[in-house]
């Protein structure tokens, strides 16, 4: 089967090859009293094969070249549009205190960029045990809510919320 391949891939770059008009082949025929001979010839233009491997060369590189700035197009309309839709997070309280067991509420605003629904990530502190939910802005929505609840156990911590590469921390002091 690989032999196959080959002789088949061999017949497609000599049938290429004489279409492009790389080679040619010629004869004629000879004969005198003792000799009836056929005489063939193969010619190689060089020229013309050079003339097509610079073109062929030249359209790969101008596809390159498109392929580029199609491409730096693109991400400077993705950077455009995430800095269009840049986010700025605000915390009304920077730094709040909870006993154990309790709850409370904490208010986050953002400001620039589109007001599409978006999901803050809220990341907690390790080891401190607080726990923290909400964060949903809806569409048009400039506030939210986040509920931070201090269970028993808890010890003081943070709570990062983040959107859009974006984030402000909330220090929770938990009192015993």
């Amino acid at each position: 089967m690989g032999k196959f391949l080959v002789i088949v891939c061999v017949v497609l770059l000599l049938a290429f090859a004489f279409y492009r008009g790389w080679f040619s082949l010629s004869g004629h025929s000879e004969s005198n009293a003792n000799i009836d001979k056929a005489v063939g010839e193969v010619t190689v233009d060089k020229a013309k094969i050079k003339v097509d491997t610079d073109e062929a060369a030249a359209k790969a590189e101008e596809l390159g070249q498109k392929a580029r700035e199609k491409t730096r197009e693109a991400v400077s309309k993705i950077e455009g549009s995430s800095n269009s839709d840049s986010t700025s997070l605000t915390l009304n309280k920077k730094t709040i205190e909870l006993e154990q067991g309790a709850k409370t509420e904490v208010t986050v605003t953002r400001t620039g960029g589109g007001l599409n629904n978006m999901q803050l990530g809220l990341t907690v502190s390790q080891d401190c045990n607080l726990l923290a939910s909400g964060g949903l802005f809806k569409a048009g929505e400039t506030e939210t809510t986040i509920m931070i609840e201090a269970p028993k156990g808890a010890r003081d911590g943070s709570i990062t919320a983040e959107a859009s590469g974006k984030s402000v921390v909330l220090h929770v002091a938990v009192k015993p």
